[in-house]
């Protein structure tokens, strides 16, 4: 490596060059530098443009040249017939690294895009900086203070996520931080003219701050270099991949957008299958892995599954078993504890253990889980409740509510681990409600999915791995 990524996720200054009071600067500014004030990084932070003077109460460069200090880091959103102009300015000032927000480059497809980028990647070599993107949003890192989103959280996680694809990348931090993930480094790279996916790969497998690696790749440049280092991450910890462009028409579209190849997809799924590399195939399944590597994993296949509705339950073993894990008879002692406390009529106690006879009785429901955890057959419950099958009123939210605190508060203290499953019909009031009781379970550490199927399968996934990962991940099998 010609420099070393330290640099791109924790710069001691950074200049954001394309801000202003205009309608697109306002956007760069939202991007870029209300973020790094937001965060409260603790570097020098120099806003660029030609005509500005002030702007978020810093003052504003003409030039990087015109900057005081040193600067590590710069943050491009110029129009791209502007960006040799500022490569040669970052050379006198000795810059490190350019992240480039600035698209128009190789992935316009066209002659003119192709050449400066081939130029914008000489001046880089000649000057000794290395470059981020160019269209790429760039770089979040919570311990350094650097992102490109001010609602991102604070708090440093362990999951690291590199994309390809900006909107991936916003999507995925944006949906994952709801679901109680938190991040160590988030890298949208782009074109990848030069910093590229196995250097990344390189870095995070190294970096301590790191457990689970996820990656959005639509295609790479270097196959054997970049196998070789998805090699190595995936021996030392858990790596999530979703592969853009696996289809014919997918992988046109990769060159229309990073200007990437995208390659033969039984290539990819022979290695994903030799190194134990986690396949995915949507950025929400990409989230359920990652919420169930942030939390220790279960040391067995055997479900009790906990749940309300006849049908449901029905769907819900399915769902277990395809997603291979076993879903054991209760025996007979445990029907006969469970028995006495349904007062109501329906309750059915064979796994799935169908509570709704007892779903008007918070208390009997917390006896229903602690009869169940001692029941050495099985290995962790998985917990089910739909928001808004029984109405819409007052007393119906009361009791959803009340029902979940009990479920929260009998999970902390009994021996087995609890996985919640909270689901919501189509109402807004009711999905509203179910988002808040996801945020009361992860409030509480646990993990959450959206149904059964999803909570199934992303355990299932962590249980197929043969292999242990030690130190540098949650996962043991």
């Amino acid at each position: 490596m010609k420099n070393s990524l330290n640099e791109l996720f924790y710069p001691r200054s950074i200049a954001v060059a394309g801000v202003s009071n205009s309608i697109t600067g306002s956007l760069i500014s939202r991007f870029y530098l209300q973020p790094l004030i937001d965060f409260g990084y603790s570097g020098e932070i120099y806003p660029v443009h030609p005509r500005e003077k002030e702007l978020l109460g810093l003052r504003v460069f003409p030039s990087i040249t015109d900057i005081p200090g040193p600067v590590d880091y710069v943050v491009s959103a110029i129009p791209a017939h502007k960006v040799p102009q500022l490569m040669e300015e970052c050379i006198a000032r000795e810059v490190k690294l350019i992240s480039f927000y600035t698209a128009g480059f190789s992935e316009s497809g066209d002659d003119v895009g192709l050449k400066l980028e081939a130029t914008l990647l000489e001046i880089a070599r000649r000057g000794n900086i290395r470059i981020l993107g160019p269209n790429c949003m760039g770089i979040y890192c919570p311990e350094s203070r650097v992102s490109f989103d001010s609602t991102f959280p604070r708090e440093n996680g362990k999951v690291a996520f590199i994309s390809q694809s900006g909107g991936v990348a916003l999507y995925v931090c944006r949906e994952a931080t709801s679901r109680g993930v938190s991040f160590s480094k988030v890298v949208s790279y782009g074109n990848a003219s030069d910093i590229n996916e196995t250097e990344l790969l390189q870095y995070l497998a190294q970096d301590d701050a790191t457990k689970v690696i996820a990656a959005y790749i639509e295609g790479i440049k270097g196959g054997r270099k970049f196998l070789q280092a998805l090699r190595e991450a995936s021996a030392v910890k858990p790596v999530i991949v979703l592969k853009g462009g696996s289809t014919e028409a997918g992988a046109r579209g990769v060159m229309s957008h990073t200007a990437s190849l995208a390659g033969t997809d039984i290539i990819w799924d022979a290695a994903f299958n030799q190194w134990g590399v986690v396949r995915v195939f949507s950025p929400e399944e990409m989230i359920d892995m990652m919420v169930a590597f942030s939390h220790p994993h279960t040391q067995g296949k055997r479900v009790a599954i906990i749940g309300f509705g006849g049908g449901a339950s029905v769907q819900a073993a399915d769902d277990c078993e395809k997603a291979g894990l076993s879903v054991p008879l209760v025996p007979q002692s445990v029907r006969e504890k469970l028995g006495k406390l349904a007062l109501v009529p329906g309750s059915i106690f064979k796994n799935p253990i169908d509570m709704v006879g007892n779903f008007a009785n918070p208390e009997e429901f917390d006896q229903t889980i602690r009869i169940v955890s001692e029941w050495e057959d099985v290995d962790f419950l998985l917990t089910h409740l739909v928001f808004g099958v029984g109405g819409l009123g007052y007393e119906d939210l009361k009791l959803h509510v009340s029902m979940l605190q009990q479920m929260i508060d009998v999970a902390k203290t009994i021996n087995k681990q609890v996985i919640f499953a909270l689901d919501s019909t189509s109402s807004p009031v009711w999905q509203k409600e179910s988002y808040y009781a996801r945020q009361k379970c992860i409030a509480a550490g646990f993990p959450v999915y959206s149904s059964i199927r999803h909570a199934a399968q992303a355990i299932g996934r962590i249980q197929s791995l043969s292999k242990s990962y030690g130190s540098s991940g949650d996962v043991r099998a």
